[in-house]
Formats: structure tokens, C-alpha cells, sequence
């Protein structure tokens, strides 16, 4: 390099000895080297894939466990799983209801039988509201 160039001068036009400084073509990656990266991308999510899977389906045998089934003894689909979780609940739900109001018409009660009213002292609290 001659003293009157500047330092920057190699970066200004190509360099026949450092081509890598000019910027170009990209340089391309070959081939199989790009190849094996995309499959090893795509195994990585596959496999994480079908571990997310397993977890689902992991999830749905135990639901299937707790579900009352019909008097079928295939094993229910996903769907028919979902739909039979929904109406079990509301069943639930519904059961759980005269309960409620059995636990809320004795909290109004004393133990002569008595109502209280809320201004006495001792009242007793009213019930928390549904269960579910």
C-alpha cells in the first residue's frame, strides 16, 4: 500500500487479493450443506410436534376416563368426548343447583327454627354463590 492511499481505499474498488471485501454475488451455500439444514430443522419440528400430540392425546384418555360412557364400548372420538364433558358438567351443574338452595334456605335459619334477620348480631353470612 502506497503512503498517499487511503485506509480505506481496498474497500472503494474490488482487490484482486481479498475478493471477499468487495461486495458481490452472495456467496451461496452448497446445495447439500442448505438441504441438511432444512431437514434438520423439519425433524426438530416434527418431533416437537408429536410430542405436543402425545400431551393432547395424554389429555383426552384421561377426560375419557372421568366422562361417563354410553353403553358403547368403542372409544370415543375427541369430539365426542368434548360434547360428553360439556353435557356431563351441565348435569353436574344442574344436581348441584337444589343443593345450593337447601345450603342457602338453612343459613337463614337459627336453631329454634327461627328466621334471623341480617340486623341482628350473629347473623349468619349468606352462601359464597355457585359451587361451579
Amino acid at each position: 500500500m502506497s503512503p498517499r492511499r487511503s485506509l480505506f481505499a481496498s474497500f472503494a474498488a474490488p482487490d484482486q487479493h481479498h475478493p471477499q471485501l468487495w461486495p458481490g454475488p452472495r456467496v451461496e451455500v452448497p446445495g447439500a450443506a442448505l438441504e441438511l439444514a432444512r431437514r434438520r430443522r423439519r425433524l426438530a419440528a416434527n418431533a416437537r410436534e408429536r410430542k405436543r400430540m402425545l400431551g393432547l392425546n395424554v389429555a383426552f384418555e384421561r377426560l375419557r376416563s372421568v366422562v361417563p360412557q354410553m353403553e358403547s364400548h368403542r372409544k370415543l372420538s375427541k369430539s365426542e368426548t368434548l360434547q360428553m364433558a360439556q353435557i356431563y358438567i351441565a348435569t353436574l351443574s344442574q344436581l348441584l343447583r337444589p343443593a345450593e338452595e337447601d345450603l342457602a334456605c338453612q343459613a337463614g335459619e337459627t336453631r329454634d327454627g327461627e328466621e334471623d334477620s341480617p340486623q341482628e348480631e350473629g347473623a349468619r353470612p349468606e352462601p359464597l354463590g355457585p359451587l361451579v
